[in-house]
């Protein structure tokens, strides 16, 4: 299922580019939800477009929370919901129940710059702590 949030709130187009970022190319043109490829991708004003796995969103959220902690077990993790937070952000729900980073339209962008390079970081921190980047499996027990 294909989403386009900014044809749903197309009105705000406008504002964002009149008050929020402070590079008018930062704005997001278009913005769609391939839920089915566990994507998000962003088109910007000045004609850029970034495609993000959803993993690396929850992976790099910028919510507090998150701040020094290495999240793994989350390779298959998709977006449940997407609410524009103002005329500057998205808030990203994600189906671990996980919503509290409100992603800037100007760190989306940074996102999509550095992305190959935060995933060769993630990818390298993971190795080093044992972790995984896939859902820890349930044990059957036995009776």
């Amino acid at each position: 299922m294909i989403r386009n949030i900014l044809t749903k709130y197309s009105h705000l187009n406008k504002i964002y580019s009149k008050y929020y970022c402070k590079n008018i190319n930062l704005n997001p043109k278009k913005i769609t939800l391939k839920r089915e490829e566990k994507r998000l991708e962003i088109e910007f004003q000045n004609n850029k477009t970034f495609s993000y796995p959803t993993e690396y969103l929850r992976v790099f959220s910028p919510s507090i929370e998150q701040v020094d902690r290495l999240v793994s077990n989350r390779r298959y993790i998709n977006i449940v919901e997407m609410k524009l937070v103002g005329k500057y952000a998205l808030q990203i729900t994600f189906d671990d129940l996980h919503e509290n980073g409100i992603y800037s339209f100007e760190y989306l962008y940074e996102l999509g710059i550095k992305k190959y390079s935060n995933l060769k970081w993630y990818l390298k921190e993971l190795k080093k702590n044992n972790k995984k980047r896939d859902p820890l499996m349930m044990k059957k027990v036995k009776e």
